[in-house]
């Protein structure tokens, strides 16, 4: 029987901090994480622990003790990621309070790394059709493309899944979540950015500016409001005039946040988990994107001085970014 209790981590924390936290999220710090000086709040701390069941824990509750393993605990679960929470989450482990949750999750997820440069590395339907189309389908293939097994990983769906006038396209929560993440196709972008907006709610990574809430802030503005707020949350605005014109006239959602690959595609991150995605605002991404062109272009001439023979070979991702620049 469970002996924890739940509680909102603003309802530990003292004024200052929440509001200090609230409002670090409506800034850009030029590319800098935000760093929140962490204060508590000492009376909503014992109100936590007096909930604890002392039977249930079957030792005697040393107070002043345990408010500090909260703090202490607290302290290094901010630290993470929203991704990151949720691994920690779904493990169904407890952690002692001075355990580095950040090696906790590097162990998790190593095993998920991927070394593909593919960006969708599909599922089990993508693989039927290409085997369809090789003249290799077995009967599973077939059952796969007729709706009848997962379209993820081929196995048994459900029986409420195969009754009539139910279309049911994958066999778990599981295989639903890795599919939309890896399968591509027509809404494939559509479907990351929302498993990424539901964890991280558009918070960028790097900077911590909350960009969905300026999105929707400026949004509710006239064009001619817009520009002001823009450059009072320290916003990079578009070189070009007729960006900058299409953004305060029409502002979108994908003007103000992107689902990044932390490792990116070029480099191996294809076909990944949620775990190497992230959420940047659209100035953190394009500088992200600036820094992986150099990348590649340093990569691209390092390799020109070493193979010869080129003709033979398909056209590499980097000369698009280099073609991109110089235009």
């Amino acid at each position: 029987e469970s002996s924890r209790t739940n509680f909102e981590v603003e309802q530990i924390m003292s004024k200052e901090t929440a509001d200090h936290m609230t409002e670090a999220r409506l800034t850009r710090k030029h590319g800098i994480t935000t760093t929140v000086p962490l204060e508590f709040d000492d009376l909503s701390l014992r109100h936590v622990v007096k909930n604890l069941d002392s039977k249930k824990l079957a030792v005697n509750i040393n107070t002043s003790q345990l408010i500090q393993e909260i703090k202490v605990f607290v302290t290094n679960y901010l630290g993470l990621r929203e991704v990151e929470k949720k691994l920690l989450q779904e493990s169904g482990q407890a952690y002692p309070a001075r355990t580095n949750l950040k090696q906790i999750v590097l162990r998790n997820t190593q095993a998920n790394t991927t070394t593909s440069k593919v960006r969708y590395t599909g599922g089990a339907k993508e693989r039927a059709r290409e085997r369809v189309e090789n003249g290799t389908a077995n009967e599973l293939d077939k059952k796969v493309l007729e709706g009848v097994l997962c379209a993820y990983c081929g196995g048994e769906l459900s029986t409420a899944s195969r009754s009539p006038g139910v279309i049911s396209t994958y066999c778990s929560v599981e295989c639903a979540t890795d599919g939309r993440l890896k399968r591509g196709g027509m809404y494939s972008s559509t479907r990351v950015r929302e498993q990424v907006f539901a964890l991280e709610g558009g918070v960028c990574s790097l900077c911590g500016i909350d960009a969905y809430a300026l999105y929707t802030r400026i949004k509710a503005l006239e064009p001619a409001e817009r520009l002001n707020a823009l450059m009072s949350a320290n916003w990079k605005l578009p070189v070009a005039a007729k960006a900058l014109e299409r953004l305060l006239q029409n502002p979108t959602e994908g003007d103000f946040w992107n689902a990044d690959h932390i490792t990116p595609v070029s480099e191996g991150g294809g076909g990944c988990n949620l775990d190497n995605l992230r959420t940047l605002c659209v100035p953190c991404h394009s500088c992200e994107t600036e820094k992986l062109r150099n990348r590649l272009k340093l990569a691209g001439d390092s390799k020109k001085n070493v193979v010869h023979d080129t003709s033979k070979r398909q056209l590499d991702i980097r000369s698009l970014f280099g073609s991109a620049k110089k235009g």
